[in-house]
């Protein structure tokens, strides 16, 4: 009975050390996990000890770092990127980590349609992937709305209870239409297209999509799906 007793006290020390190891932020001096490493607890700030050239998130946390050096701008990381960039921090600067408040997330939008208008009758939907959760579509327009051409529109859509890091990539797809079937297959240009990550812990948004051509994108009856692939991480 000693012995059941015994194990089962080493059994919950063990795993409350593992589950307070992988819930912590892990720096690293050199890329792709290498060189010396440190733990930050988080909701903890510290002081850069070194170079930062690459970092392991645990699941459900944003990271915030200074950008360059003189901590003149703010990085934000949530999901691991092997190998994670030239120079993601310096000495001196400050490091924080802080769980990812999903409670009211929604998705903001900005979309700028070029030259080409979308037609009413037309369709056009935002897909979003979600890790173990399957795809969220949210409609931008159907039926008679249409897109003008050279405009602009801003969009959200609620996600409520999706994680930051849970949103794997995003697809913008197309369905041509028209008032007749007399009418031609509609075309769509679209010029610009912006994606930001907004809650009540983040009002400014977090950059998921930034994307922008002339166009970035033409839609037309062959080519109907725009699939955006979500940074891990965004600087200022």
């Amino acid at each position: 009975m000693k012995n059941k007793v015994f194990n089962f006290i080493l059994f919950c020390s063990f795993f409350c050390i593992s589950n307070s190891l992988t819930s912590q932020v892990i720096i690293y001096s050199e890329p792709d996990y290498r060189g010396t490493s440190q733990r930050v607890g988080i909701s903890r700030e510290i002081s850069l000890p070194f170079n930062v050239k690459s970092i392991k998130i645990p699941i459900g946390v944003l990271v915030l770092m200074a950008n360059e050096g003189g901590c003149t701008g703010i990085c934000k990381f949530w999901r691991n990127e092997a190998g994670a960039g030239a120079n993601l921090g310096v000495r001196g600067c400050t490091i924080i980590s802080r769980t990812i408040n999903a409670a009211d997330s929604r998705l903001r939008v900005i979309l700028k349609t070029g030259s080409d208008d979308l037609r009413g009758g037309s369709k056009a939907s935002m897909h979003v992937n979600v890790m173990n959760s399957g795809t969220r579509i949210h409609r931008i327009v159907a039926g008679n709305g249409g897109l003008p051409g050279n405009s602009n529109r801003t969009m959200e859509f609620p996600i409520a209870g999706v994680r930051l890091d849970q949103i794997l990539d995003m697809r913008l797809t197309y369905e041509s239409g028209g008032a007749s079937i007399f009418d031609s297959t509609d075309n769509w240009n679209v010029d610009e297209l912006n994606i930001y990550y907004i809650s009540s812990a983040y009002p400014d948004g977090v950059l998921l999509f930034r994307g922008s051509g002339a166009p970035l994108v033409r839609f037309t009856g062959n080519n109907k799906r725009y699939t955006m692939p979500v940074y891990g991480a965004t600087c200022r």
